[in-house]
């Protein structure tokens, strides 16, 4: 209930100061697990996601906001859980495959942080480790717009991608394929797209 409660927020904010719109999120399935992958530019980009689809979404979200109570509790409650950069984190991994396991979505930035620049990174192989041990389709997204007020902002949506797995030792080359392809998918969708520019109360 909360997390429909917030998304509702963020949508009307979202759709009167940045014409919000999404292109494809009928791609998202609509039953079973699915990651959900994207470019990560700013921090509203999970909130932009999580009003993309009808789905919810449950996020990894770096451990340093977990650490006010208030926050952490408010992040739980809306499905995130935290993560710690840069290290292997099994804890955290063990929770996002029982979330795919459970049937739900799970959102993923595979750069693995943001893009100040705005210029795509290479994926890391922790989206493709993922798809294959939650044999979950990955569903490319390309967050397009300017986050400044009354610049448009959307979400365009790929087809899902294809899981590559494979044996040891090569399994890990084939995560690393599965990463790179979701980010070609992610470039495409950027660089082939031109902005809504639509008036900021314009439908969907």
């Amino acid at each position: 209930m909360l997390y429909r409660v917030v998304r509702a927020v963020f949508w009307v904010y979202l759709k009167v100061f940045h014409g919000f719109h999404t292109e494809g999120s009928q791609n998202l399935p609509d039953r079973g697990p699915a990651i959900v992958a994207s470019n990560h530019r700013h921090w509203l980009d999970p909130v932009l996601l999580a009003c993309s689809f009808r789905r919810p979404i449950c996020f990894m979200a770096k451990e340093e906001l977990f650490r006010s109570p208030a926050i952490a509790r408010l992040l739980r409650a809306v499905g995130a859980f935290p993560v710690r950069r840069g290290q292997m984190d099994r804890a955290a991994l063990r929770t996002a495959l029982e979330a795919l396991r459970g049937g739900k979505v799970l959102g993923i930035f595979p750069e693995g942080t943001r893009s100040r620049s705005g210029q795509l990174l290479r994926a890391e192989p922790g989206v493709g480790f993922m798809a294959d041990k939650g044999q979950a389709p990955v569903v490319p997204c390309g967050i397009i717009g300017n986050y400044r007020l009354f610049q448009p902002l959307q979400v365009v949506v790929d087809d899902p991608v294809t899981v590559v797995s494979g044996q040891a030792p090569a399994r890990t080359e084939a995560h690393q394929a599965t990463a790179d392809c979701v980010m070609e998918r992610i470039a495409a969708l950027i660089g082939s797209r031109t902005l809504i520019t639509s008036e900021p109360t314009g439908r969907q």
